[in-house]
């Protein structure tokens, strides 16, 4: 039996373990691009003033000023001021290997690192003005303002990259930024082509681009947002066709849209492929930390830099992302003996796998466990399965450890198989312990408590948590798998409707509308009458709160996406035959009512009129309070007669009209009949609720046509093809879970299936690289589209030999190793895509043109 308790120092080691592998995505860095110093012949330093008419003491009140002296310190330094402007204090520094030519250019720096720190950059490129004359002055102050002061207020340690910008002929400003190794062959390089360092030099940035790319440099434009694009047509063409330069920088976020324009004029490529860089162009040291760019770096140095330049997409952000604050780390799964994912170059056999926050693609042939991962992290999170075969299969590893955080927290989810020992029972019918789990329906299997367990990271340790708490944490980290083949199989079986509507209605489970629904169906039999009496007027208000919530959700996503999806709410709330149904066929029939002339098929039309003008809850707040003046006011029960004593045989019959004498009596009779049986209005109560929270979609099927002037094409999903029914739904998950902020990880298993390929790169790429800086995203896919045009930040690589699958590799798209397997799994190898290319690569350019 595998229920033995886990031993809780395990746990760091399982967590050092997936935080330990080697990261094949960065973190998010800070930076600072683009900045002067002292070393520029217009710094500042302080708005306003050259830092060249700044005396020592108006730098030390400035100091003061941005507390990076205490005032009995600025005292100390202004009494001493003849000494720290005196040669034997220079000496003092060249002693101490300090760079600076003074004291007043020495705290000018101290002055940058301390901004820098304090702003919370942990990248910096500097680019003074056609020297690098302040790159080793500024590295020193932020090595010693680290060891003074950063390190001991938990400051990240500002890394300094070498750069430079350039003054062009054609007045544009070139920024290079270099390895820290270059600098003596960049110092050599800008004497060369440096006039002065106030008119830089006579070179075009064509031909520095070409120049900075061959010493093995970056290159790009600074603030084209104030660049009169001088130079001709031909020469700009030229410029921004080259292929050397991935990124342009602006001072002016607002100006993109005319930037890129005015370089479309001359390469609409370029145009829109161009990444941007917000930088600062700071002259002084108020504007530092002020206009920053968010960089992704595995590794802080200049070989990541590079790769960040060239994968700007995912790499390198105008404005830092918001990120979920629930996605899961990664899994590490301990194989056992039978377990089928197994990593054999682990002592143990583990299987790890990080994550990275984004956008991850699992591929690799077929049975080699790509869909298991997914498999497993659906079924430790929700102790839900679809088949027992399925359970049987995952239920061969021993333990699974999944590591997520959750607002700010980290957690451990433990899964631990309940199956019996094996080893005595060859003959057994179930290989799970007795109550594990329950069959709830043919696709649907419960696991009880015992299957997980959750530990939180508190004080520095593990701690387990109680099945209440381990409840409602998971509650907030996963909701559900998408894998399209079971869309599909919801679809074929006319539920996509209730697919809809579970989607909608994740997170609502716990209102006062969800309670009154359970509340009817466990209320004792005997209670049901007094409990209907007392809680009708709230089951109005639960209702009414419900369609106002929900109402006002759906309108604000239809607003927002009209003309693509609709969400329709409701459809068969004006048809109240649908929850009226089996009261109304129960009360229906000839016989006469209390012996007059109204029977209850009148009885019958008499509430279906009645719920219509008033609604069926208040026809029953009235009749069950015995309000039968103020029901009868509002619509006459004498009305519903049909059949009027016209002859002696009628009257004969004995058959009484309904007058003000008898009518109270018709309505205790309507009473007692249908409070004689609890569970007509049970379910008619019931159905009237669910009608509430009934939804289906229109889509509009000429959506992928973008390369078209189409009008819209509105359908409802039933009356769609297949093929269109899995489009209109993937785009509903995308579309409602960005609308509604949903941010817990979103998982899909094949999204390619069924679909063609125009609409996977024109609107399923789209809609990852939308969602996939708001959400984690964890996609197996066998298409490469998905994998190299939706800014995939990992992919990880499956390997199997039919007994167990592994990792075999995992990284960018880009990386060498990865790029080979993504073709060999997902184009058929290399000969077949070289195949492809020499084929395809005929026509490219017609195709373009036309």
């Amino acid at each position: 039996m595998k229920i033995a308790s886990t031993d809780l120092r395990y746990l760091d080691n399982v967590a050092r373990k997936i935080d330990g592998k080697r990261r094949s995505y960065g973190t998010l860095k800070k930076c600072e691009f683009h900045f002067h110093t002292p070393a520029s012949h217009d710094y500042s330093l302080i708005p306003g003033k050259l830092y060249t008419e700044l005396s020592t003491i108006d730098i030390i009140d400035y100091a003061l000023e941005i507390n990076y002296i205490s005032e009995e310190a600025a005292d100390v330094l202004k009494e001493n001021l003849s000494f720290y402007e005196s040669e034997e204090y220079f000496k003092d520094l060249k002693k101490e290997g300090k760079p600076f030519i003074s004291f007043k250019e020495y705290l000018s720096f101290m002055l940058i690192a301390h901004k820098l720190y304090e702003s919370g950059v942990e990248v910096a490129i500097i680019t003074d003005h056609n020297t690098v004359g302040g790159f080793r002055k500024l590295r020193c102050s932020l090595e010693q303002y680290f060891r003074e002061k950063g390190k001991s207020r938990g400051k990240n340690y500002v890394h300094l990259f070498l750069g430079v910008e350039i003054s062009c002929s054609e007045q544009n400003h070139l920024i290079g930024i270099f390895e820290d190794n270059k600098y003596e062959l960049v110092q050599r390089f800008l004497d060369e082509i440096i006039i002065n360092e106030k008119e830089g030099t006579y070179l075009t940035s064509q031909v520095l681009i070409e120049e900075i790319n061959r010493i093995d440099g970056l290159a790009y434009l600074a603030h084209l947002n104030t660049s009169n694009f001088l130079g001709s047509g031909v020469y700009n063409k030229t410029l921004f066709s080259s292929g050397l330069m991935n990124v342009i920088g602006l001072t002016n976020l607002e100006s993109e849209q005319k930037v890129r324009d005015r370089i479309s004029s001359f390469n609409k490529d370029i145009a829109r492929k161009l990444g941007i860089i917000y930088e600062s162009d700071a002259h002084c040291i108020s504007k530092l930390g002020t206009q920053n760019a968010w960089v992704k770096f595995s590794k802080v140095n200049f070989a990541s830099l590079k790769k960040a330049f060239r994968n700007h997409s995912i790499n390198i952000y105008k404005n830092r992302p918001n990120k979920s604050e629930v996605f899961i780390k990664g899994m590490c799964v301990r194989p056992g003996d039978k377990g089928f994912l197994k990593d054999t170059q682990d002592k143990q056999g583990d299987l790890v796998v990080d994550f990275s926050r984004d956008l991850n693609c699992i591929i690799g042939g077929r049975g080699t466990g790509k869909s298991t991962i997914l498999k497993i992290i659906q079924v430790a999170l929700t102790n839900e399965i679809d088949r027992l075969q399925n359970l049987e299969f995952l239920a061969e590893h021993e333990k699974v450890f999944i590591l997520f955080c959750c607002e700010s927290d980290q957690y451990i989810l433990e899964f631990i198989p309940q199956t019996k020992n094996l080893s005595d029972e060859y003959f057994i019918d179930d290989v799970f312990i007795d109550g594990s789990y329950t069959q709830v329906s043919e696709n649907k299997i419960l696991l009880s408590s015992h299957w997980n367990n959750l530990y939180k990271h508190e004080d520095g340790a593990y701690k387990k948590c109680t099945n209440e708490v381990k409840s409602n944490i998971l509650s907030k980290v996963y909701s559900r798998t998408y894998n399209i083949n079971n869309i599909i199989n919801k679809i074929n079986n006319d539920q996509v409707d209730n697919f809809i509507k579970d989607v909608i209605l994740q997170g609502l489970e716990g209102d006062q509308f969800s309670y009154y629904i359970r509340r009817l169906q466990s209320v004792p039999k005997r209670s049901f009458n007094k409990f209907i009496r007392e809680n009708i007027n709230k089951m109005e208000d639960a209702v009414s709160e419900r369609k106002n919530e929900i109402g006002e959700l759906i309108s604000d996503f239809n607003r927002k996406y009209d003309k693509q999806i609709e969400i329709v709410y409701s459809p068969k709330l004006e048809h109240n035959e649908y929850y009226l149904r089996e009261l109304l066929d129960y009360v229906s029939g000839d016989d006469s009512v209390i012996n007059t002339l109204l029977t209850w098929n009148d009885i019958a039309r008499y509430i279906k009129l009645f719920e219509s003008r008033f609604g069926i809850s208040r026809f029953l707040k009235l009749l069950f309070n015995k309000k039968y003046t103020t029901i009868n006011g509002l619509l006459k029960i004498e009305d519903m007669i049909i059949n009027q004593p016209t002859s002696y045989k009628d009257v004969h019959k004995g058959l009484k009209v309904i007058d003000k004498n008898n009518y109270k009596d018709v309505y205790e009779q309507m009473y007692n009949v249908l409070t004689s049986k609890r569970e007509i209005i049970e379910k008619t109560l019931i159905n009237w609720f669910e009608i509430i929270d009934e939804f289906t979609i229109k889509f509009n099927i000429n959506s992928k046509e973008l390369n078209q002037t189409v009008g819209a094409d509105m359908k409802y999903i039933t009356n769609m093809s297949l093929g269109q029914k899995v489009v209109s739904i993937l785009s509903f998950v995308f579309k409602y879970g960005y609308h509604v902020n949903d941010s817990t990880p979103l998982i899909i298993d094949q999204p390619e299936d069924n679909l063609d390929n125009q609409y996977i790169y024109k609107n399923l790429v789209e809609s990852l690289k939308e969602i996939k800086n708001a959400r984690q995203v964890i996609v197996v896919t066998h298409n490469s589209t998905i994998v190299t045009n939706a800014d995939t930040e990992q992919v990880i690589v499956m390997e199997s030999d039919n007994s167990n699958g592994w990792i075999e590799t995992k990284g960018y798209p880009s990386d060498p190793i990865v790029a080979k397997s993504i073709i060999n799994c997902l184009e058929g190898g290399i000969e077949s895509f070289s195949h492809k290319v020499d084929t395809y690569s005929l026509f490219v350019k017609q195709l373009k043109i036309k």
